[in-house]
């Protein structure tokens, strides 16, 4: 009676054999557990930064005009529950100033659109051996809920974007991603530097019109372990 083969494997993980999928799958696993994980503290973190923010769409830009960015404040607090090892999950709620800036001949006019902002991340934290840096990626989303917006043109001061029948959606839908930093100070807190794009999913135009909210944001903090 002929022997079965038995294809080489490493026990209670998956087999060697010859499909391609099983040693990518084997290779992903390996990957992931050698990552250096985080210390499965949660935190709280406090950020302010800078938003360069512009709008996108086919509707974007009135006719004629060129589209310029426009640079907001972006201060929020959030939560890091650890989930994993090596993941967590980011909870926060941020202001965030938002809009463009377009020139036509020469004459610049702004509008602004202050948000409330409630972003969801899924947080990945890479630790550096033997180093008090360490590195993070996050993917996520945010709802965000329009508290202010305005209008400031050269033949007029300050207005509301309703009196310039400018007629905005009091809510947007974004998606969020972003590379970061933690150097850790001491065991009482951390200094974290983040850079974030947030691309806007929905129309802002209550008319219609294909407008979308673009933002990068640069940002730096403060982390303190909790729990």
């Amino acid at each position: 009676m002929k022997r079965r083969k038995e294809s080489v494997g490493i026990p209670g993980i998956v087999s060697w054999g010859n499909n391609a999928m099983q040693r990518l799958s084997l290779l992903f696993l390996v990957s992931f557990s050698l990552a250096a994980p985080l210390d499965g503290q949660s935190m709280m973190m406090l950020s302010a930064g800078t938003n360069i923010a512009t709008w996108g769409g086919e509707d974007a830009v009135s006719p004629g005009a060129t589209l310029y960015q426009k640079t907001g404040l972006n201060v929020g607090a959030s939560v890091l529950i650890s989930i994993t090892d090596n993941m967590g999950i980011q909870l926060g709620g941020a202001y965030s100033s938002k809009g463009k800036k377009e020139g036509d001949g020469g004459a610049i006019s702004r509008i602004r659109m202050d948000y409330f902002e409630l972003p969801v991340l899924l947080r990945t934290k890479i630790p550096s051996y033997r180093s008090a840096f360490s590195y993070h990626y996050f993917l996520g989303a945010a709802v965000a809920f329009l508290t202010k917006c305005s209008v400031t043109s050269p033949s007029a001061s300050v207005t509301s974007c309703t009196e310039t029948d400018l007629l905005r959606k009091s809510l947007d839908l974004g998606a969020i991603g972003g590379v970061g930093v933690d150097v850790e100070v001491s065991d009482a807190f951390s200094l974290i530097v983040d850079v974030v794009y947030n691309f806007g999913l929905s129309s802002i135009d209550k008319a219609g019109k294909d407008i979308k909210n673009r933002a990068f944001t640069m940002q730096a903090g403060i982390g303190f372990p909790i729990g």
